[in-house]
């Protein structure tokens, strides 16, 4: 059963019309494109988005439930659907799910804030999903990041420009150069760095994830529109 098919199966059974809780942009990072389903606890019938692979789709409006079980669709036929376990709904916001692939083992997901505060236009910002603390450089300027924390670099910039990036790990004897690479980053684009790894040893893994049109992808959603009631009629003349 292609993608598609389980989807359209899974979405059976109801419209989405539940009032709007967040805007969740989506995104993965394995290898190519992948198709999830929401399923809600309170019973709001389920959603299903694709994930679009090193890039975030485009935003959309989540029900104001507290929990949701993310599944991910199967690739192949005749494989079965994977279950990613239950996230926290935050009641408002904009939000960014990151599905993570590590090279063994379950795929993960990282619910982060994704609005113009959290990573204005022209922003660089850097996710540690590692068990270690480092140091995260473009030219001069350094953010500090412990195990599972994000962060913002302090300057945005919408030009295009040619940076250097650097990483350095903590270690017992202090900081260590990790390694050293040029970027080129696109103009008035958004970009978040996830750092993974496969063990506490092994060496990192860089995944780069890019908003190429943040002036949409920022923009509020409208909300589903409510059905007014009809005035009652006035009363009759005594």
């Amino acid at each position: 059963m292609g993608p598609r098919i389980w989807l359209s199966l899974l979405l059976l059974g109801g419209v989405y019309s539940a009032q709007a809780a967040i805007e969740l942009h989506v995104c993965t990072l394995g290898n190519q494109q992948e198709s999830l389903a929401f399923r809600f606890d309170d019973g709001s019938p389920a959603i299903g988005l694709d994930a679009p692979s090193g890039y975030i789709s485009i935003a959309h409006l989540l029900p104001a439930v507290k929990r949701a079980e993310v599944i991910l669709a199967p690739t192949e036929a005749g494989q079965n659907p994977i279950s990613l376990g239950k996230m926290a709904v935050p009641s408002a916001g904009r939000h960014l799910l990151l599905i993570a692939h590590p090279i063994k083992g379950r795929p993960s997901t990282h619910l982060i804030p994704f609005d113009a505060t959290a990573l204005p236009k022209g922003g660089i910002g850097f996710l540690n999903l590692t068990s270690r603390k480092m140091r995260c450089f473009i030219e001069a300027e350094v953010v500090e990041l412990a195990p599972g924390e994000v962060k913002l670099m302090p300057t945005a910039d919408t030009k295009r420009r040619i940076v250097n990036h650097r990483l350095e790990l903590k270690t017992k004897d202090g900081w260590k150069a990790d390694s050293s690479t040029t970027l080129i980053l696109g103009a008035k684009r958004r970009f978040l760095f996830v750092l993974q790894e496969d063990s506490p040893q092994s060496p990192l893994r860089r995944a780069l994830v890019t908003d190429f049109d943040p002036e949409r992808n920022l923009a509020p959603l409208a909300a589903a529109p409510v059905k007014a009631e009809p005035p009652l009629p006035d009363p009759p003349a005594k």
